[in-house]
């Protein structure tokens, strides 16, 4: 699918938008589009009442909700910092919590070992947070419990030990001598400061019974092996603990006897509670276990939403809490279940679209503006591991799945027009290429049967230039040829083309500008310009010196290439002269980040995505980034249908990961293609400095509003306009010494749109078509030195003293823009006065 330029909403639309999504969108701008609101595991939960309750889980994720769980507000912030990859942008898994009240608290997990040991601490609910260290070594907390306001206990991986505070959190003291320091503690409960309890691995509960200044003991629970995950005791004689695998024990005698008493379940039990004399389990794919006999006898409670199609399959639950009647229940990827009735009925929070077990995550992305004014566009997505592609026809608010034949993962999406499109994916190591067509808009994908060897590769990338005739990318192992293919026949019969120097390895993406003009990007960058019959790989050395792993096109002169960079440089470059010379556009971005795919709407509107979830996007042309992260795992792929919409994707480590993020940039702006007649003659155009200006589209046509730019060899530039409003303007163009020219018509323009305007296509393009065809293209008169709306005899005067004069460098009087002022330009221009040219305007 090329990239087509759009136009953005009205910003009207874009509040309405706002507004019925902010409930579900994370600090970052991200909002969570499948899985909602969230795809991230939840560990912990809290309720405080039916309409509140906080959740915490991976990536440092904290949630909260004031409605019982219909709509959440989201930050995925929280955790500690993860400056590995990503600096404070991403943070680590979270997986407890302790809440005094709706207002304080704290959320704890991982710490890296590079980095203090810190949890995270909150005064006004949520909606900001400190850090406060309780070592200086790093560490996992896996258990918090308080006994008041001021005393309160952690537990965790081996840096986190066990720790003590005595003054609400701020502080904290090791109080772990005696015990093994490579064991990892998982829960912490304390009746008071001389009834500790903490629990680990082999059925082990470590106690203190007489204060905290004599040795920990440990009880050796009886029955089969299991990892103890939980401890409570509701007074000093009667005790709890519940483990993984599926067990549970009790002691009535403060811990000399135990007697294990499993609830009739399969999988492990992660976490406990006990409320108004009933114990309760968690950890089941569909069940909470209850107990109201200290667990001597059980009881289940199914706690799935049969209602809601459009949830995670229930997998393992690790977090429980229960007030009163209320009950919530969360787990992994990210569901979440809430009864308010004591667990007889139960409502699921997610839209988790997922029709095929395991297709969670994403290997591929296609967004497809549904028209010029619209911001809910047509997303397709390619599953990750095969099975039914995802579907939404408004911006990702709501999905679907059509089904195919896939096993493998889809990595290329391409629509050649409402009807016709194609996917293709597969699995290098199973040596299997797929492949699929629709003719009917994607209803239905009929499986397409490929020879040898496109059927023995990976097809990481396809590209059609029409219904049939479109070109295929792929991979089988390091030492065998990167795969490009062609066909011309709709993809029933595919042609093998060979890369200058016959690579090994894999070619990533091959994206063409028609019939006969394309790149691929294999170990290196590969240009046609006879439909593939030759490729010609760049010898630039900026290209060759880095391995890239991403390309973007814009035009057959306007390239982008992408990857982890060298030596911490070049992570993303681009060239606009069809790769003579590149631009280093790294600009501020983390040095330690790698660009996974990069995504352009015109020469100032760009994105990235990598890994830990970083994305950046530039309004400049890539001289600053803007960063931020979505809260999930590496994003692997890109949609930016409009400067004010950024979509993406990503492949593992969590689920239902697609996310969009809305800008609110008011800025207008207009790619111009131009020609200037002394500067141009069948080569490529001599670059200079043009001002455009909108002026209004009535009398006295005031300007609104103008730009400068320098354009490239082909005449193109992107134009930025930041102060004037939505309007018709006409478009003019100002040059040193060419005619000034006004479009043939006003041009209806949108705040935060984004917009084409191409003088040399034909005469018609300019007011009063006063344009001249020179080598192919319409250009702008040159001459009017003095800017006066008229090329005269007094412009020939002024170029004629200028040569006399030997004058050279930026002057005006340079028509043919050769650096000197000399009977070239005077021959241009006198052409130009004996044709009584003039400036046409309205």
């Amino acid at each position: 699918m090329k990239n087509k330029f759009i136009v953005l909403a009205n910003i009207f639309l874009m509040s309405i938008l706002f507004q019925n999504s902010y409930a579900q969108q994370d600090v970052n701008g991200w909002y969570w589009l499948n899985g909602q609101p969230t795809g991230n595991t939840l560990k912990y939960v809290k309720v405080f009442d039916a309409a509140n309750m906080y959740a915490v889980g991976s990536r440092g994720t904290f949630m909260k909700t004031s409605d019982g769980g219909d709509s959440w507000s989201i930050n995925s912030q929280v955790g500690s910092p993860d400056n590995s990859s990503t600096g404070n942008l991403a943070t680590r898994d979270l997986n407890t919590g302790w809440f005094f009240n709706a207002n304080t608290g704290y959320a704890a997990g991982q710490s890296l070992s590079s980095y203090l040991g810190v949890i995270s601490r909150t005064t006004n609910g949520g909606n900001s947070w400190t850090y406060i260290q309780y070592n200086d070594t790093g560490g996992t907390v896996n258990g918090m419990y308080f006994i008041n306001s001021n005393t309160g206990y952690l537990c965790g991986g081996t840096r986190a030990r066990v720790h003590k505070t005595t003054d609400g959190g701020l502080t904290w003291n090791d109080i772990s001598t005696g015990l093994n320091a490579t064991n990892t503690w998982n829960s912490v409960m304390a009746l008071d400061t001389g009834n500790v309890f903490i629990c680990t691995s082999s059925k082990r509960v470590y106690y203190h019974k007489t204060g905290l200044d004599s040795a920990w003991k440990v009880w050796n629970l009886p029955g089969s092996s299991a990892t103890i995950t939980d401890v409570y005791f509701k007074d000093a004689n009667t005790g709890y603990a519940c483990g993984n695998g599926n067990y549970f024990a009790y002691t009535l005698d403060g811990g000399a006897t135990w007697t294990q008493s499993n609830p009739p379940s399969t999988v492990g039990q992660q976490r406990m509670r006990y409320s108004a004399g009933a114990i309760y389990l968690v950890g089941a794919y569909t069940e909470i276990y209850k107990s109201v006999n200290n667990g001597a006898t059980w009881s289940a409670i199914n706690f799935v939403d049969g209602s809601n199609v459009n949830q995670p399959s229930p997998f393992i639950m690790y977090g429980i809490d229960v007030n009163g009647n209320d009950i919530a229940v969360v787990g992994f990827n990210g569901i979440l279940n809430i009864s308010n009735d004591g667990g007889s009925s139960w409502r699921n929070k997610n839209y988790s679209v997922n029709n095929n077990v395991g297709a969670t995550t994403y290997s591929s992305i296609l967004v497809i503006p549904t028209g010029l004014n619209s911001t809910a566009g047509k997303i397709w997505m390619g599953p990750n591991g095969g099975g039914d592609i995802f579907y939404s026809s408004n911006g990702g608010t709501n999905w679907t799945t059509k089904p195919t034949s896939h096993g493998y993962s889809i990595y290329g999406i391409d629509f050649v027009n409402s009807n016709t499109g194609y996917i293709a994916g597969g699995n290098a190591f199973q040596g299997v290429g797929e492949m699929s067509k629709t003719t009917d808009g994607g209803n239905t994908w009929n499986y397409l049967s490929l020879s040898s060897p496109l059927a023995n590769y990976q097809i990481n990338n396809i590209d059609f230039v029409d219904a049939n005739t479109g070109w295929a990318v792929g991979t089988l192992g390091p030492f065998d040829p990167a795969l490009v293919t062609k066909t011309t026949d709709g993809g029933t019969t595919w042609n093998t083309q060979t890369l200058q120097t016959s690579p090994n390895g894999s070619a990533i993406k091959v994206q063409m500008i028609n019939a006969n003009v394309g790149y691929v990007l294999a170990n290196t960058l590969y240009s046609t310009i006879d439909g593939g019959t030759t490729w010609t790989k760049s010898t630039d050395p900026y290209v060759t010196s880095t391995a890239w792993s991403g390309m973007y096109i814009m035009s057959k002169d306007i390239i982008y290439l992408n990857g982890a960079g060298t030596s911490n440089l070049k992570k993303i470059i681009r060239t606009v002269n069809g790769g003579a010379t590149w631009t280093d556009l790294t600009s501020n971005l983390l040095s330690t980040f790698a660009v996974f795919k990069t995504n352009w709407l015109n020469l100032k509107h760009g994105v990235v995505c990598g890994t830990n979830g970083y994305m950046a996007k530039t309004s400049n042309g890539g001289l600053n980034w803007s960063e931020s992260n979505t809260g999930g795992s590496t994003t692997v792929g890109l949609g930016l249908p409009n400067k004010n919409e950024w979509y993406t994707i990503s492949d593992r480590n969590s689920a239902y990961e697609v996310w969009r993020k809305y800008d609110n940039l008011t800025s207008i702006s207009l790619n111009v293609t131009l020609g200037i007649e002394g500067f141009w003659n069948g080569k490529p155009m001599v670059t200079d400095t043009v001002t455009i200006q909108l002026r209004n589209s009535t009398a006295p046509y005031a300007i609104v509003d103008q730009a400068r730019e320098v354009y490239n060899i082909n005449g193109f530039a992107t134009y930025e306009f930041y102060t004037a409003p939505a309007g018709s303007y006409y478009v003019v163009i100002k040059h040193r010494n060419g005619l000034e020219t006004w479009s043939s018509a006003p041009v209806a323009m949108l705040a935060g749109g984004n917009y084409n305007y191409d003088f040399t296509t034909s005469a018609s393009q300019a007011f009063g078509n006063n344009t001249v065809l020179k080598a192919g293209l319409y250009c702008i008169y040159s001459g009017d030195v003095n800017q006066d709306g008229v090329i005269d005899i007094t412009d020939e005067g002024l170029i004629d003293n200028a040569a006399l004069n030997f004058a050279s460098g930026y002057i005006a009087t340079d028509v043919n823009g050769d650096g000197v002022a000399d009977l070239t330009d005077l021959g241009i221009t006198d052409n130009n006065s004996y044709n009584l040219v003039v400036v046409a305007r309205p």
